[in-house]
């Protein structure tokens, strides 16, 4: 059901009140409708709604270019410009176009972006997939072809979830091997800082408050994809009644303040081996606070070789 079709000598637009396909073994297009225009040196919809059996995208999607012969290089010579709002997207109709895409679950999305696919530019995002993920931020995305991934960049105002839903997409992308054990017991979360990361290498400066306390942190995670993949950790960490064993699996100290300096890498089962510099205002063990911790030394195979100076009466 098209209307109000207008044709001028570089110009076509119209608008569209009602398109719809039904395909059973491909995607279900129940509803379409918006006002669309193309031109010489751009295309796209206002007021889109697009309505599928699982989605429902709507806002405003435009594309700019030099010449309509750029869409052979749509990825370096189409810049896109994205408002999206109240969307709920659903990553299986993704699946209908490139059987690759994980089926993630369903996400409501405010997005307003612009750029080409190669050179991208988050302005906004808040996505939410239940009452327990929800997350704002702002970004960029680079180098979409490059060897180790595209290079993102993501400020991320608020995010909050619970780890057990992250170890779950990880467990869709095939992943699950990058998310150490120990921090499952994270539980539910809030995060807020800057990440900037590939597939190989990855780094975040900010704060994490979860129920095994809060910590802060600037550190650089660097991801092994070999056979024998040894992940490397190295940064410097400060936390506020922070659990022990998210830091030192297996060693039950208790609660801590204090901060950290690390560098180490985590073996097959996700136990840190390498270097440690930690002064800790207090520690709680067995029931008793101690204060005035002062370590140095190396960690391997659960045993710890170095310095430990204690600052405190009780001992």
């Amino acid at each position: 059901d098209v209307h109000d079709l207008v044709v001028h000598p570089d110009t076509i637009g119209a608008r569209m009140r009602h398109i719809s396909l039904d395909d059973p073994d491909r995607l279900n297009l129940r509803h379409m409708e918006g006002q669309v225009h193309y031109a010489k040196n751009s295309s796209g919809f206002s007021n889109w709604l697009l309505m599928t059996d699982s989605s429902r995208i709507q806002g405003d999607i435009r594309l700019s270019y030099d010449d309509t012969k750029d869409y052979a290089s749509f990825i370096d010579r189409v810049a896109l410009d994205l408002r999206l709002r109240d969307s709920r997207i659903s990553f299986h109709d993704g699946n209908v176009f490139l059987a690759s895409i994980p089926d993630l679950p369903v996400l409501e999305i405010d997005l307003d972006a612009q750029g080409t696919l190669d050179s991208f530019l988050i302005r906004s995002l808040n996505f939410r997939h239940n009452a327990i993920t929800q997350a704002q931020m702002s970004g960029s995305m680079q180098h979409l072809r490059a060897a180790q991934g595209p290079d993102i960049v993501l400020d991320i105002t608020n995010w909050k979830s619970h780890s057990s839903e992250i170890r779950s997409v990880l467990d869709v992308f095939g992943r699950q091997d990058d998310w150490p054990e120990t921090l499952d017991s994270l539980g539910a979360f809030r995060l807020s800082g800057i990440y900037r990361g590939n597939a190989r290498k990855m780094g975040f400066e900010g704060d994490l408050a979860s129920e095994m306390g809060s910590l802060q942190t600037e550190s650089q995670w660097r991801i092994d994809t070999t056979a024998n993949a040894r992940h490397e950790l190295s940064g410097a960490f400060r936390f506020n009644g922070l659990r022990s064993d998210l830091l030192f699996p297996g060693q039950q100290l208790g609660a801590m303040d204090g901060g950290l300096v690390a560098d180490v890498q985590l073996n097959a089962q996700g136990i840190p081996e390498g270097s440690v510099q930690a002064a800790l205002k207090k520690l709680h063990w067995n029931g008793t606070d101690f204060s005035g911790i002062h370590v140095d030394g190396v960690f391997k195979e659960e045993n710890f070789t170095g310095s430990l100076q204690v600052d405190d009466s009780l001992v």
